[in-house]
């Protein structure tokens, strides 16, 4: 299984070094230990596969997000659409819970993306007008061309017909 974030890193180096044996004797079965690797990877997640936003998920994070930012809380509903952006996007679950910072992590990660989703789709676009301004530009050579061309033949003919 792949580690989700610092938690799961933890988890792996205590499971073999033997600390969390040691652990679960001294405090129990119930020593915390999940509750906080859940916690650390969410505060500290390891996000190996994130793309950007697609232009509809972007333009659904603009519905959604201005509302969460007005009222500063979220509703179930939020929650459920912002969690499908959030997995398709990071490939894993959003954690939500009771507790406002955690949830501000979530949503700050989740925007975090849309801002560099932003910055490609800019990016992207600068690049299609430049492509399309270069282009433009050599079409508009190759005719400028072309008709010098057709008024060096046009010379030529003059000249000859003299």
């Amino acid at each position: 299984m792949s580690s989700k974030g610092l938690g799961d890193d933890i988890k792996k180096f205590t499971d073999k070094t033997g600390l969390s044996k040691l652990v679960k004797t001294i405090f129990g079965d119930d020593c915390g230990c999940a509750e906080r690797q859940a916690k650390l990877n969410n505060m500290f997640p390891n996000f190996k596969n994130i793309r950007a936003f697609t232009k509809d998920e972007k333009e659904i994070y603009e519905q959604v997000m201005p509302e969460i930012d007005k009222t500063n809380k979220i509703t179930q509903e939020q929650k459920h659409i912002i969690g499908r952006l959030y997995k398709s996007v990071f490939d894993a679950d959003a954690s939500w819970s009771n507790c406002g910072s955690c949830n501000k992590k979530t949503l700050d990660n989740i925007r975090k993306i849309y801002e560099k989703s932003c910055d490609i789709w800019k990016n992207l676009f600068g690049y299609i007008e430049k492509r399309n301004a270069k282009s433009e530009r050599a079409f508009i050579q190759r005719i400028i061309s072309q008709v010098k061309n057709i008024e060096d033949k046009e010379d030529e003919k003059k000249i000859t017909s003299i």
